[in-house]
């Protein structure tokens, strides 16, 4: 669930966190 929450939160950016492509 906590991969929902963060594309719910439109504030992140990939130069805050890293995108799913980066976490795999």
């Amino acid at each position: 669930k906590a991969l929902q929450n963060y594309y719910h939160t439109p504030e992140l950016t990939a130069e805050q966190f890293p995108w799913p492509e980066a976490l795999n």
